[in-house]
């Protein structure tokens, strides 16, 4: 079938049953028809042309605006996740709170008695919302338990309690401290473990997404091959380590630096020492920490020789006799420096 094409607007002096005459589709006939009726666009195509123009209007001013922006604004500094380490004044005892950049928390003792569970207890609720996800003790003296049983109703806790021996042994050694402590922890429904059992199912870590993996230090009695009931606990955070050493006495931390343990550190938490070779040379040079906490008491304080051996090792010391509860940052970045604040003793 041949197609007719008509003159745009031209009426026809013929009748509508007289058929137009076409215009047949040679080259000459082309040209000559095309000259004498201009080509116009359709709609569709000049919308598709304005919108391209609109579009590409508005992709250059907001461009700019956005240049402009990041021009003009100051760069704002990444900061690297932290792990919080407040370190409590519990009296003549050793108590920390540890928090990780995810809020999942560690407490690590408990201080001697009621009294210091009550500062633990303030600690945690005012950041965290009363909740523990792991609780450590590290030794079965007073100074470490003592508080146990009157902090576990004050808080609410969402994982295991770890001990640094069997149940039997814990029991036998740690007196009424002891029996309190594993009563309260049966109420909770969470499980008392030993720290081997803990350790060896790979749970031990306080953190999801930035992982904060615990790890026990025990000394063994050379003779019998056995552990001692006090242990250190060591905390790997990105870069940095915390290491807290618990109720150790001087031949315990013999016993580790002999046995080739892994005690480099950051930052080592230490008790009021139970004798004079706390913290020995030896151990302050394996560890090289950048920061040294005591905790000691205004009625026990640390004596003069181990506060002269961690100004010797070249790290800066800081004690609860003076600072009172403190605060200390870990940052996963390797090249910051350990920053620690004092806590009103309001808390």
């Amino acid at each position: 079938m041949r197609t007719a094409i008509f003159r745009a607007g031209q009426r026809s002096g013929r009748s509508q049953a007289s058929p137009a005459k076409p215009i047949v589709t040679n080259h000459s006939t082309y040209q000559q028809n095309t000259s004498r009726h201009p080509r116009v666009e359709s709609f569709p195509t000049r919308a598709i042309v304005f919108l391209m123009f609109v579009t590409a209007g508005a992709f250059a001013f907001f461009s700019g605006a956005v240049i402009r922006h990041l021009i003009s604004s100051p760069q704002q500094e990444v900061v690297p996740p932290h792990l919080l380490v407040q370190v409590l004044d519990v009296g003549d005892g050793d108590a920390a709170v540890i928090e990780n950049p995810g809020g999942q928390t560690a407490v690590i003792d408990t201080g001697p008695d009621k009294s210091a569970a009550a500062v633990v207890a303030s600690a945690i609720s005012q950041r965290l919302g009363r909740q523990v996800d792991l609780m450590i003790v590290t030794s079965t003296d007073i100074r470490s338990i003592g508080g146990a049983a009157d902090l576990i109703p004050q808080i609410r806790l969402k994982g295991p309690v770890i001990l640094p021996t069997d149940i039997q042994t814990f029991l036998a050694q740690g007196g009424e401290s002891a029996r309190s402590l594993i009563a309260a922890i049966k109420k909770t429904g969470e499980p008392a473990v030993e720290w081997s059992d803990y350790a060896a199912k790979s749970q031990a870590r306080i953190l999801g997404s930035v992982p904060a993996h615990v790890a026990f230090l025990k000394p063994i009695r050379p003779r019998e091959g056995q552990y001692y009931a006090a242990m250190a606990v060591k905390v790997d955070f990105g870069a940095e380590t915390l290491l807290y050493d618990g109720g150790l006495s001087g031949t315990d931390e013999d016993y580790i630096v002999a046995q080739h343990s892994p005690v480099s550190c950051d930052m080592l938490v230490t008790a009021r020492p139970t004798d004079d070779r706390t913290a020995s040379p030896e151990l302050l040079y394996l560890a090289g920490p950048q920061l040294v906490a005591v905790q000691d008491a205004s009625d026990a304080p640390a004596p003069e020789a181990l506060l002269a051996r961690i100004d010797s090792a070249g790290a800066t010391v800081i004690h609860t006799e003076t600072h009172r509860s403190y605060v200390a940052l870990l940052d996963s970045d390797p090249d910051s420096t350990i920053t620690f604040k004092s806590v009103p003793a309001s808390m």
